[in-house]
């Protein structure tokens, strides 16, 4: 696997365990959010120092369950947001999906240049950014007040 792709996979989990434990501040299902937030953020910044996939198979499979747990949690009661969940989700289903093609059709890690893997990572970091800021900015919002609004300290809404 391409030392870039492989920072892009990375970044995908990293971005998807910083919104888990986002969404874990204000939500029910606070403990198992963390945990999930925990495990991809650790496993991306494994892949990252060890430029090498920690446990593919299993992290297909982490994956396939963290998407269903993020899907379930959206029909619960007091469920978190749905758009971040729904950009984690997204983020590991594209993780596992790399992976998977990868163990399916593996190539030889060819040498990349310094300029291209430095654009390659720009560029990666990017489409992340791009992705998952938006559903942090949800993310973190929680069950403040909506865009226009004001809440005072004592819980008024002040126009």
């Amino acid at each position: 696997m391409s030392p870039v792709v492989r920072a892009w996979l990375a970044f995908a989990a990293v971005a998807a365990g910083v919104l888990h434990l986002a969404l874990a501040i204000d939500s029910s299902a606070s403990i198992a959010l963390a945990i999930l937030g925990v495990l991809e953020f650790g496993w991306g910044l494994f892949v990252m120092a060890a430029a090498r996939l920690a446990a593919p198979r299993t992290t297909i499979a982490g994956a396939f369950v963290a998407v269903a747990a993020s899907v379930a949690l959206l029909f619960v009661p007091d469920a978190p947001a749905a758009f971040p969940l729904l950009v984690a989700a997204f983020l590991e289903l594209c993780t596992a999906v790399v992976i998977a093609l990868h163990l399916r059709w593996p190539r030889s890690s060819t040498t990349v240049s310094t300029g291209r893997y430095v654009l390659g990572l720009l560029a990666g970091g990017l489409v992340v950014v791009a992705i998952a800021a938006p559903a942090l900015a949800v993310a973190t919002l929680g069950s403040q007040a909506p865009a226009g609004s004001f809440i005072d300290e004592h819980g008024h809404e002040v126009p």
